[in-house]
């Protein structure tokens, strides 16, 4: 599975874009492998408002650092997709009262 976690938020709040930089496959750190992986995406304004007070509270926070750093790497390296879906997705699914398994796939269908 190819994970890509993004960067430089500040320019996701003023244009309200997300813009990959680069992507991690196997704990590897690379560039994006094609174009339209590159490409900027937009995002409404609540969601780069929520990015916003993440990152700056974060505290990882400077600009090269992962959005979704892990702790316990000390901010060297993006939370594992698995550790991010059991610990932060999945309870906060059953906290909404979903009941549904979540898994990345989920995402593309919503």
């Amino acid at each position: 599975m190819n994970f890509l976690v993004l960067s430089g938020v500040r320019s996701i709040f003023v244009a309200l874009m997300i813009s990959v930089q680069r992507s991690i496959y196997l704990g590897i750190v690379g560039s994006c492998k094609t174009e339209t992986s590159r490409r900027p995406v937009p995002i409404e304004a609540r969601v780069a408002a929520d990015l916003w007070i993440w990152k700056e509270t974060s505290k990882y926070n400077s600009a090269d650092d992962w959005i979704f750093a892990s702790e316990s790497k000390k901010g060297t390296v993006p939370l594992w997709p698995g550790t991010l879906l059991e610990k932060v997705i999945r309870p906060a699914a059953v906290k909404a009262g979903i009941a549904k398994k979540i898994g990345w796939h989920t995402f593309r269908h919503t």
